[in-house]
């Protein structure tokens, strides 16, 4: 199983970090590759919440929590798309209150690689440095769009 991990501290409270990772239909509010983010299913909110995420280049990434912790104000979810090189992934974020009005967000996705030994070749020297510079774009992503909300009720 490979691992790619981005920690980042944000000037933005803990609260209001959290806030825009727990909307999990709004992800495309923030995650630059994205068109839209739907909740399916029953679930709302919480544990088995699933959403689609539809990304601009027309594919597709079905996710679901399967871990929720908002004291902890972290959750665990599944990735699955056909188009991704990976026979199964899962992405976890925290949030950690650094001080009243920063955070520190961990962002960590485990993936599994298709095509055996070719492909954990592969996870290590493309997929893991394409995965991070997405991951990244997200966290920066999110960055942008709070620093944004608070340019418009100042």
């Amino acid at each position: 199983m490979h691992e790619v991990e981005v920690i980042r501290l944000l000037n933005h409270q803990d609260e209001e970090v959290w806030k825009m990772w727990d909307d999990f239909d709004a992800i495309h509010k923030f995650h630059p590759d994205l068109t839209s983010s739907p909740i399916v299913g029953k679930v709302k909110k919480g544990q088995g919440t699933q959403r689609v995420c539809h990304l601009k280049d027309g594919n597709k990434i079905k996710e679901e929590i399967y871990e929720y912790d908002v004291a902890k104000k972290q959750m665990k979810f599944t990735l699955e798309a056909d188009f991704m090189p990976f026979k199964s992934a899962f992405a976890e974020v925290n949030v950690l209150k650094k001080s009243a009005t920063t955070s520190e967000v961990t962002f960590k996705i485990s993936f599994d690689p298709k095509f055996g030994p070719l492909g954990f070749i592969l996870g290590k020297i493309a997929i893991r440095p394409k995965l991070k510079a997405v991951m990244e774009s997200i966290v920066s992503g999110l960055d942008s769009h709070l620093t944004a909300i608070k340019g418009n009720t100042a």
